[in-house]
């Protein structure tokens, strides 16, 4: 559930937002333990040109973890509750015949388990960066866009395995066809 709260800034081009969010993660009656409550508050500012576009945000999020001793053995252990901002800007850009775009995505979370034996979450805090950049073109009615993203998430904690777990770098490419609308029938 979002409430957001949106307003011109100078003139209609310009936009703040603020965004109050509540989201539930639920996983199934038998797999309970990381079932989460996530309450976040959000200010988004847009600026508008007429061939492009820009954007900043900046998201504060706390994750309660809601079953959490409720009796069972499995959520005595472990506690996946964190707290997390997230920092993104994102552009893009219209020229004649095709448009580039991309953004940045800093994600600083920190696991809030005070249990001992949680290896896995105990001091346990990344950050995860994702750059995206993309370029999208026309050609025969056709748009095609190609896509690149890097995603590095450098984790900490006192447990070398859980660093060697949670740690990576990706690298993704794609590429995209997109066709018109097609129906069938009348």
């Amino acid at each position: 559930i979002s409430i957001k709260y949106q307003r011109p800034i100078n003139n209609k081009n310009n936009r703040i937002s603020f965004i109050l969010n509540k989201e539930t993660q639920y996983y199934n009656k038998y797999f309970t333990e990381f079932d989460l409550q996530i309450n976040g508050i959000k200010v988004l500012f847009n600026k508008k040109y007429s061939n492009a576009n820009y954007s900043i945000s900046y998201e504060y999020a706390l994750a309660d973890n809601i079953t959490l001793f409720d009796g069972n053995t499995s959520t005595s252990l472990m506690d996946r509750g964190y707290d997390e901002g997230k920092l993104k800007i994102s552009f893009s850009r219209k020229f004649r015949n095709f448009s580039i775009g991309g953004s940045l995505n800093n994600v600083d979370r920190k696991y809030l388990s005070a249990i001992s034996q949680d290896a896995l979450h105990l001091n346990r805090k990344h950050v995860d960066n994702t750059l995206v950049l993309w370029f999208k073109l026309k050609i025969r009615n056709l748009s095609h866009k190609i896509n690149f993203s890097n995603r590095n998430r450098i984790t900490s904690s006192p447990e070398e395995w859980v660093q060697d777990l949670k740690t990576f770098n990706r690298y993704d490419i794609s590429y995209s066809i997109f066709f018109k609308k097609i129906s069938f029938g009348k």
